[in-house]
C-alpha cells in the first residue's frame, strides 16, 4: 500500500494485541454508527448504552466487545430479544484490520493513520447501508485527519492529498451533474462525493480513477443481479466505495490505462 506494504516480523502476542485494539475501536464504531445519524453526543455523553427494544441500560460486563455478545448467545440479558449480528461484525471486522496492518506497518504513524481510515469507511459503509446517508461529520473528520496525516508521511505527501481531497470532489461532482442533466436521474448522492474527497485526502490523487472503475463495476453487478432476480433496488454506493478502495490498493496496476 503506498510502496510500504513489505510484511513486518512481529510476535504473535503484539499482533493479538492489535486485534484487542480493533475490537475495542470496532465497539466505538457500533456508537458512533448508532449514535450519529440520530445527532446525539459521541463523546462525553451522558446517554448510556440502551437496548435498541426494551431501552434497558446495557451493564459494563455486557458491553465488552464481542465476549458479551457471545457469553448472552446474543440475546439482551432483560429483554431476551435478540441483538443485531451488527455489533459483533463490526468488532470482529475492526479486529481482521487492525492485526493486518499492524503486520504490514508495526507500530508506526502509517499503522493509526490507516487504522483511522478503515475505521471511518468501515462507519460510513455501515450507515449508509442502514439509513442510505453519510453524515457530514464523518467526512468532515475523515478529511481533516487524512490532511493532517499527510503532513507526518512522505506518502501521499501533503500536496498530493489535498489534490486528492479537491479531485475527490470536484470529478464526481462533474461526472454526477453531467449524468443527472443528460439522464434526469441521480447516479451517486452528495455524501458519497464527500467520500469520495476524503478518500483522496488519504490516499492522494493517483488512485482516484481506480478507485471509481472498481467501486462502479462491482456496484453495478450488484445491481444487475438484483434486476436479473426480479427486484431492483437502489443501493448505497459507500460500501463499493470503500469496496472499490480495497481492490485498488490490492490489485494496483491491474488494467493498464490507470497508471500515472
Amino acid at each position: 500500500m503506498n510502496g510500504y506494504d513489505h510484511l513486518m516480523t512481529t510476535s504473535w502476542e503484539v499482533t493479538a494485541l492489535s486485534g484487542v485494539l480493533g475490537l475495542a475501536l470496532g465497539s466505538f464504531l457500533n456508537v458512533v454508527i448508532c449514535r450519529l445519524p440520530q445527532g446525539w453526543k459521541v463523546f462525553f455523553s451522558s446517554v448510556f448504552s440502551r437496548c435498541p427494544r426494551c431501552g434497558r441500560p446495557i451493564r459494563w460486563f455486557d458491553n465488552i466487545p464481542l465476549l458479551s455478545y457471545l457469553l448472552l448467545r446474543g440475546r439482551c440479558r432483560a429483554c431476551k430479544q435478540p441483538i443485531s449480528i451488527q455489533y459483533p461484525l463490526v468488532e470482529l471486522a475492526m479486529a481482521a484490520i487492525a492485526m493486518w496492518l499492524f503486520t504490514l506497518y508495526g507500530p508506526t504513524t502509517f499503522f493509526f493513520l490507516y487504522l483511522a481510515f478503515f475505521s471511518l469507511l468501515l462507519a460510513a459503509s455501515v450507515i449508509d447501508l442502514r439509513l442510505r446517508v453519510i453524515p457530514d461529520a464523518l467526512v468532515v473528520a475523515g478529511c481533516l485527519i487524512g490532511i493532517g496525516g499527510s503532513l507526518l508521511t512522505p506518502l501521499p505527501g501533503w500536496t498530493n492529498a489535498m489534490a486528492g481531497l479537491v479531485f475527490g470532489l470536484v470529478v464526481p461532482l462533474l461526472v454526477v451533474s453531467s449524468y443527472e442533466r443528460l439522464r434526469g436521474k441521480t447516479l451517486i448522492g452528495g455524501g458519497d462525493i464527500k467520500l469520495m474527497g476524503m478518500i483522496g485526502a488519504f490516499l492522494g490523487w493517483q488512485p482516484l480513477g481506480e478507485i471509481l472503475f472498481y467501486s462502479a463495476l462491482t456496484g453495478g453487478l450488484v445491481a444487475a443481479g438484483y434486476k436479473l432476480a426480479g427486484t431492483p433496488i437502489r443501493l448505497p454506493f459507500a460500501p463499493f466505495l470503500s469496496l472499490g478502495t480495497l481492490c485498488a490498493l490490492f490489485l494496483p496496476g491491474l488494467f493498464p490505462f490507470f497508471k500515472v
